[in-house]
């Protein structure tokens, strides 16, 4: 066990009594230098769970291969870009006001709202199933959102495991956005 990662190291003779169900071979020593143990390396880490630590294995997503998406992670990126838009679209640019409206407090709103400047590649996964199984509602809501996507990136999980869609400027502002970063007024 390394700091990111998990090394299994499997003998093809042992792999193969293992699944013929065969006890006695399983079990017994080959001699040395007579196979070649395949290598299985799977990224992984120890984290804190209660009092005990637990194994947490994130595979590295895969073209192709789509995990389910989590339902609380995809309505809360819907309801950051639905907020946005009520941001921008609304007469009275002021936050507060449209939170209010929404019935919630002037600070969750906006927290909710900054994550509809989510790298697009980190929001398609979420969309797709295909984030870090550790990204939950609660992580993505108490962190602080870095403009810049590749910081982004590194803080929710998704370093080397995305990639950044080709022709996107994100130096292009919206016309309705006001104030820094794209939000309005925090008044």
């Amino acid at each position: 066990m390394r700091r990111d990662h998990i090394d299994l190291q499997l003998l093809p003779s042992g792999l193969a009594a293992l699944l013929r169900s065969d006890r006695e071979e399983v079990g017994r020593p080959t001699p040395a230098g007579e196979q070649e143990p395949l290598i299985i390396s799977v990224p992984a880490q120890l984290q804190r769970a209660g009092q005990g630590m637990a194994l947490i294995i994130n595979e590295p997503a895969r073209e192709g291969r789509v995990g389910e998406p989590d339902p609380k992670l995809v309505k809360l990126i819907a309801r950051a870009h639905l907020f946005r838009e009520r941001l921008i679209s609304s007469e009275d640019f002021r936050l507060s006001h449209i939170a209010r409206h929404e019935r919630l407090n002037r600070s969750y709103f906006a927290r909710i709202v900054q994550l509809s400047y989510l790298a697009p590649d980190i929001t398609q996964a979420i969309l797709d199933g295909c984030q870090p199984r550790d990204l939950t509602v609660t992580k993505l809501l108490d962190q602080y959102l870095p403009f810049a996507w590749p910081q982004q990136r590194s803080l929710f999980g998704f370093g080397g495991r995305t990639q950044a869609p080709q022709n996107v400027n994100p130096f292009k502002r919206d016309p309705h956005q006001t104030g820094i970063g794209g939000m309005a007024e925090l008044s």
